[in-house]
């Protein structure tokens, strides 16, 4: 065989089993590509769904909507459009509207309601608005490019370990990022204490703002009228996390759920103990599966009545 064809047949086995081990082993983790597909995704692609979640990063990490569609008997659609440190704007609010499908007999919005979403640091919305206002060129790679692209990105030496030999790595962050818009996550070893110093702190000169509590009442109220049925809850995390959140934001649930439910807002209460987090603040995947299986039989139980 002559040098070039030597050369070139082992350029196509080199493809044929590097094509073979993607195939073989999951998309990296740590993958810029598949990160942006999943946000641009999220962002501008043109789904409509029976029911869409909103709400910050307890909700995109917390919901999986296959999960919560298992709990329906017929043939249903679901997203998931948690964004990090989303708050509940006017701009959001109308954003999660136009990815309802507006045509169907069942017409459900799902919010996760924290205190940090009606504060006026939530209420920017910067990453929804980093993602909103990217290049077209950027939407492109995003929505077309980047399926083939992230599976061309390296893996990191942990990634390739935990996969071939299914082992829990000390101090490996998993983040599964799902077709539905749920990042699956999980930490190990889990640390319940390591967001409340940063929560110490996030509702310095950043306390829950009444007109985003009005706001967000007036549009349950809207959606009321429109024959969307509304269900809000409040994201389950650990106690101590609770406790801060409580005295240090100035949020009620009390006035809240009181308020949702008089404008004809559905409100789903949780047992928090119920749930294990990995960092006091977002749940690990065992139980954002479990409290999105909740909320669909609540959802189901709520339309049987």
């Amino acid at each position: 065989m002559k040098a070039k064809n030597k050369i070139l047949a082992s350029l196509l086995l080199a493809i044929v089993i590097s094509i073979a081990i993607k195939l073989l082993l999951p998309s990296p983790e740590q993958n810029r590509a598949l990160v942006d597909e999943f946000w641009i995704s999220k962002t501008h692609a043109n789904n409509r769904n029976n029911v869409v979640f909103g709400g910050d990063s307890r909700i995109y990490r917390g919901i999986s909507t296959k999960a919560f569609t298992k709990q329906f008997n017929s043939k249903i659609t679901a997203y998931n459009f948690g964004y990090s440190s989303a708050g509940f704007s006017k701009d959001y609010l109308n954003f999660l509207e136009t990815k309802l499908d507006s045509s169907a007999n069942l017409k459900v919005i799902v919010l996760g309601i924290t205190p940090h979403s009606l504060t006026p640091n939530g209420l920017l919305n910067e990453d929804l608005e980093i993602f909103t206002n990217i290049s077209n060129f950027k939407k492109y790679q995003g929505l077309y490019l980047s399926p083939i692209l992230k599976h061309f990105s390296p893996y990191q030496p942990s990634e390739l370990k935990n996969s071939l030999f299914k082992e829990d790595i000390p101090n490996y962050y998993q983040q599964k990022y799902n077709p539905d818009g749920w990042v699956a996550s999980n930490k190990i070893p889990g640390d319940t204490s390591e967001a409340i110093t940063s929560y110490l702190t996030v509702f310095n000169e950043n306390k829950v703002d009444e007109s985003a509590i009005n706001g967000l009442i007036q549009q349950v109220k809207y959606w009321n009228t429109k024959g969307v049925s509304v269900f809000g809850f409040r994201p389950p995390t650990t106690t101590e996390m609770r406790t801060i959140e409580d005295s240090l934001s100035g949020f009620n649930d009390e006035l809240i759920i009181l308020s949702f439910k008089k404008v004809g807002g559905k409100w789903i209460e949780l047992d928090s103990k119920k749930f294990k987090s990995y960092d006091g603040s977002h749940l690990r995947k065992e139980s954002a599966e479990e409290l999105s299986e909740i909320l669909g039989k609540e959802i189901v139980k709520a339309y049987n009545k």
